[in-house]
């Protein structure tokens, strides 16, 4: 099998459905290169009965958790149950631009067997207006090629739905909220060689909505700081360690200050587009 991809879901049926629907270009392909997983942490039967439309022709399979145990265990969950050479995992609250993604995704698989990473371009969307990416593309292709460790300090790399990775078997840290996808990140980057950029093919990542991961994660900033220790005894992670220092610290946040202003001053200058699919 060459891809699965894996959708956590939570009370967020119309996110759910988005990707489905953009996954039933899928069904004319052979159910044996993809496999499509859905654990649902929902209190709810909606998402499940929006499984139920597009099982009957995608390789799809949905589990309902008995009992909500949290994001990062459902995450788990999934990737220990994918079959996949590479994963997608994809948030309810996001979705691939184009059509075809999928289709085109197992291809690249196909195509590129000795990569281990794809990176995609992250869109926010809010509004139903495309804002800005997450971050300027060029620059967080050298500091994952080069410097991948500045990772743990700001990810650059956005939401786990922008990547694409061979299965090694790594599963996230559940100790941590703040720095859970980074610190995943880093240790999958590390274990990988060979990387692929893809600067044109976007992934629509909606937020400011109650619902929406990085909403939730910020309701959480106070974790950051005792998240911060636990990474920073670790020999593994003494990147951080040079931030204890104070001039650096506040060197470096006026220097990501100055970089994302100047981003989001671009974007704003030019005219924002509605969000339409192709």
């Amino acid at each position: 099998m060459e891809l699965s991809i894996l959708i956590p879901a939570y009370n967020y049926s119309q996110g759910i459905e988005r990707i489905l629907d953009r996954a039933k270009e899928l069904k004319n392909i052979n159910k044996r290169k993809y496999e499509i997983i859905i654990y649902d942490n929902s209190v709810n039967s909606r998402i499940r009965n929006i499984y139920k439309k597009y099982s009957h022709y995608l390789n799809i399979y949905y589990k309902k958790n008995p009992k909500f145990g949290g994001a990062v265990n459902n995450w788990n969950s999934l990737l220990k149950a994918a079959k996949g050479k590479f994963i997608l995992m994809i948030h309810h609250d996001e979705v691939p631009e184009k059509k075809n993604f999928f289709k085109k995704l197992i291809t690249k698989i196909e195509t590129y067997k000795n990569f281990d990473i794809f990176f995609f371009n992250c869109l926010l969307v809010n509004n139903n207006n495309i804002i800005r990416p997450n971050f300027f593309f060029f620059l967080k292709k050298l500091i994952i090629t080069y410097f991948p460790a500045y990772i743990l300090r700001r990810n650059v790399v956005g939401s786990i739905s922008n990547i694409v990775f061979k299965n090694k078997k790594i599963l996230f840290d559940k100790r941590l909220v703040w720095f859970v996808d980074a610190e995943f990140y880093y240790r999958l980057i590390k274990k990988s060689k060979n990387f692929l950029f893809f600067s044109k093919e976007n992934i629509f990542s909606f937020y400011k909505y109650n619902s929406s991961i990085s909403t939730k994660l910020t309701n959480k900033k106070f974790k950051k700081n005792s998240e911060y220790q636990i990474l920073s005894i670790n020999e593994n992670y003494k990147f951080l360690k040079i931030y204890k220092s104070l001039f650096i610290s506040i060197f470096e946040t006026f220097l990501w200050l100055f970089l994302i202003s100047h981003l989001r001053l671009f974007y704003y200058l030019k005219k924002r587009r509605k969000l339409i699919y192709d």
